[in-house]
């Protein structure tokens, strides 16, 4: 994976999703439901690392997603799924460059 710091982000550059949820009464259940909603709103995104405290972050392609739709699809479902803050910011290039070390790796373990 070789490329410069531009191209490299265009390849592996997306957004960053970041939703929480104040669902204190079964927190595990509303975080799968968080997470449940946002793959069926957005199939390729990756859930980041484990919710911690009700925060959810998630990896998407950038031509996957109309932010538009997004917001819309987000601020519909606060209610129903206790969301208490949403956010959706650009990869940084340090995110870019951990998903470059994740690829190498991957790749010279050969799968």
């Amino acid at each position: 994976v070789i490329g410069s710091a531009a191209e490299l982000k265009r390849r592996f550059a997306g957004y960053t999703l970041a939703v929480a949820h104040g669902d204190t009464a079964d927190p595990a259940a509303a975080d799968d439901a968080v997470r449940a909603f946002v793959v069926e709103l957005l199939p390729s995104a990756e859930l980041l690392s484990p919710p911690i405290g009700g925060l959810s972050k998630f990896h998407v392609h950038r031509e996957d997603v109309r932010l538009a739709e997004l917001f819309a699809a987000l601020e519909g479902a606060k209610e129903r799924l206790h969301i208490t803050d949403w956010g959706c910011s650009d990869t940084t290039l340090e995110e870019v460059f951990q998903k470059v070390v994740v690829a190498a790796e991957r790749e010279d373990a050969g799968e």
